[in-house]
């Protein structure tokens, strides 16, 4: 009786040996698969990181050049303000009296042939009613 169960431990243990090597073939499989994710998740951010830090790097470029030609355009707005200030202070004002007579008057044309016909008078009229009414029913 105790060669069967020699023969059944040594199954069992060849059997958990096996499980043994596979559960650690699968963990180096996941280690290298998670590894490699990880050097390309981090080699990818650095490479994104480049290209961001260079595209900031013309941003501020092009910044600093428009820095440089608002100082400029104040500048020369400031020197033109100061010539016109110069000039402003020149100027003196000029009293000059008008003394023309009026030739000739203009009255506002009567116009005379501005006819409103029947039914325009009746739609008037009803509109005219129609508005009177609604102003007593609130009142």
């Amino acid at each position: 009786m105790a060669i069967p169960q020699l023969k059944l431990a040594g199954v069992f243990l060849r059997s958990n040996l096996t499980a043994v090597k596979i559960i650690a073939v699968l963990l180096l499989i996941a280690a290298l698969f998670f590894g490699g994710f990880y050097y390309g998740q981090r080699f990818a951010d650095g490479e994104h990181a480049k290209a961001r830090h260079a595209e900031l790097v013309e941003k501020q470029k092009a910044l600093d050049a428009e820095i440089v030609r608002r100082n400029e355009l104040q500048a020369e707005l400031n020197t033109l303000s100061q010539t016109f200030e110069t000039f402003k202070q020149t100027i003196k004002p000029e009293v000059v009296y008008v003394t023309r007579r009026v030739i000739e008057e203009i009255e506002k044309p009567v116009y005379t042939q501005c006819v409103v016909p029947p039914s325009g008078v009746l739609l008037h009229n009803e509109t005219v009613d129609r508005l009177n009414a609604a102003r007593r029913d609130r009142s």
